[in-house]
């Protein structure tokens, strides 16, 4: 049963189709893990088989494509990597 952060509170919620919390660490709000409720998941390539898989909200959701988005970390990865290559 996950906690979500709602409007600033933390929120415990049960249910069995509720969407994982996100991931990302918020520089905004003193570094704390976002919570809010995700519908995205971070597309970007890891080394070996698949991807990264962070949940995302669509506050921190980049769209790179067509239904592909990333992570703020790995977003900002790949516009540095654009700009150098």
């Amino acid at each position: 049963m996950p906690f979500y952060r709602i409007n600033g509170a933390i929120v415990h919620m049960q249910g069995t189709k509720l969407p994982a919390p996100c991931g990302c660490f918020d520089p905004d709000d003193d570094g704390r893990i976002c919570l809010a409720l995700s519908g995205y998941q971070c597309d970007y390539p890891m080394p070996g088989p698949g991807t990264c898989d962070r949940h995302l909200c669509t506050r921190h959701a980049h769209e790179v494509g067509p239904d592909r988005h990333y992570c703020p970390q790995h977003f900002e990865r790949a516009q540095r990597h654009e700009e150098e290559g």
